[in-house]
């Protein structure tokens, strides 16, 4: 039976939901994991331990974005309960397998964001990362659209900051 544990759904069945899950959905459940914890092999972690419990609740979905939301938001809530087990999030370098949207030559930009406070990081990697709407935002991350709005805009101020300072750049 592998490592799904309850009855509800077959192995076999299991299996293919998974291979589904990760081939579908896998490199943006790990860049979204890793923003929070910074560190990949726990973003590994969160990211199996979502996927099994997206299979065991056996959750219907409406269409492909809702799908992907569930699933995000589960590693979301999966981050959280880690991060708070731990203390902190801990230091690492961004495994060079994690597939990103960005070429190399941006690499200073995926740096610059993880500099930010939380709640602008969220914001800017689910909307210019991960291409959600700010209202698909709110609802991930339980907020309203306006706070996420705001935490985009601090947040593009801090990354222009960040920018001038760290890398020089006008």
């Amino acid at each position: 039976m592998g490592i799904f544990k309850k009855n509800k759904v077959s192995a076999g069945e299991a299996e293919r939901l998974a291979a589904y899950y990760i081939e579908k959905y896998g490199n943006a459940m790990l860049r979204f994991a890793y923003s929070y914890l910074q560190n990949t092999e726990d973003a590994e972690d969160v990211v199996q331990d979502a996927l099994i419990r997206a299979i065991d609740s056996e959750a219907a979905f409406e269409n492909e974005k809702h799908e992907r939301t569930y699933l995000l938001q589960i590693v979301k809530n999966l981050c959280f309960d880690h991060i708070g087990k731990r203390g902190k999030a801990a230091e690492s370098e961004l495994d060079e397998n994690i597939e990103a949207k960005e070429s190399e030559d941006y690499s200073f930009v995926r740096d610059a964001v993880g500099m930010l406070p939380k709640n602008e990081r969220e914001a800017i990697h689910l909307f210019y990362i991960e291409g959600y709407s700010t209202k698909e935002i709110a609802k991930i991350l339980g907020r309203k659209e306006s706070t996420v709005r705001s935490d985009m805009l601090r947040g593009r101020a801090h990354l222009k900051d960040i920018l001038k300072e760290e890398f020089d750049f006008e």
